[in-house]
């Protein structure tokens, strides 16, 4: 589920602190700037984020609703609108810094079937639609995980490396930018 991280506030030297949003279930997310935030009771938005579900996926892009203000890495939003990519980093005047997740974390939940066979790649056994598994959020792969087939927990990490802990967290902070 894709998500954005906040800079919560930032003192000299000291770490920003950061608050995640996740954007479960949204298709359209302000982000409003200080200076236009309220003018008659209305949080006027600086920027827009707007989901597009496509047959190849999903994405999310950004809107500048403003004349100015908007920053994407680094560079004026000029042309309205563009796509975000993961760990993009938004700047919007009087917002502070805003960065543009797509990891997801890994969770148990009953495997949804798919076009074809999909074999678990730890105990080579199918996974049948409604089956408790986990989709690994690096690799896409699919793995058991209930009483019986506990596959994702099995090792420490999955093929792809990606922890296999259901508390692990998210792999990617902006801390360090």
């Amino acid at each position: 589920m894709a998500h954005l991280w906040i800079e919560e506030s930032s003192s000299g030297d000291a770490e920003p602190e950061w608050m995640v949003r996740p954007l479960d279930g949204e298709s359209v997310v302000p982000l409003p700037a200080a200076h236009h935030a309220l003018r008659d009771g209305v949080v006027r938005a600086a920027a827009l984020l707007l989901h597009s579900r496509l047959a190849e996926g999903e994405s999310w892009l950004i809107m500048n609703v403003t004349s100015s203000g908007v920053v994407l890495n680094g560079a004026p939003l000029r042309t309205g609108i563009r796509r975000l990519a993961d760990r993009d980093e938004i700047r919007i005047a009087g917002l502070g810094r805003v960065f543009f997740s797509s990891e997801r974390l890994a969770q148990v939940q009953p495997f949804p079937g798919a076009d074809r066979r999909v074999d678990c790649p730890r105990c080579l056994q199918e996974i049948r639609p409604g089956t408790l598994a986990v989709c690994c959020p690096l690799c896409g792969r699919w793995m058991h995980m209930n009483d019986e087939l506990p596959c994702w927990s099995y090792a420490e990490t999955c093929l792809c490396s990606q922890p296999t802990a259901l508390d692990a967290g998210y792999q990617w902070t902006p801390n360090g930018f």
